[in-house]
């Protein structure tokens, strides 16, 4: 899936999990882990997203993204990204389930500044 933000590829996941950006691979998802710069940032628990052991945000089956207690955007099913009610880019490619919504929701977390 690849991800645009104001219209520019930003980057990518691709099948196997592997998180590239400006072309250079990142990271990656591996068993609901999330790795970056080979070391292990995180993990995917159901909808929720743990980050250095706490608990730092969920998606519902909607695709309202909350970070801390608080909504911080909408992932729609056609692919948009909202960000604090502004369109902030999109993926190519459906979000058509809670899984694919996860993971996208920890691709902009942790390597991305979308809630920063």
């Amino acid at each position: 899936m690849d991800m645009y933000q104001s219209g520019s590829r930003l980057g990518c996941m691709d099948f196997g999990g592997d998180i590239y950006i400006a072309g250079c691979r990142e990271g990656y998802f591996s068993c609901g882990d999330v790795y970056k710069g080979g070391s292990r940032v995180g993990y995917i628990s159901n909808e929720d997203l743990y980050v250095e052991g706490s608990r730092v945000g969920y998606v519902t089956s909607s695709g309202d993204m909350f970070v801390d207690g608080c909504r911080v955007g909408e992932l729609d099913d056609g692919g948009d990204v909202y960000v604090q009610g502004c369109r902030w880019g999109n993926i190519q490619g459906s979000l058509d389930d809670l899984e694919k919504k996860m993971y996208m929701f920890a691709f902009l977390y942790c390597f991305t500044d979308a809630f920063r």
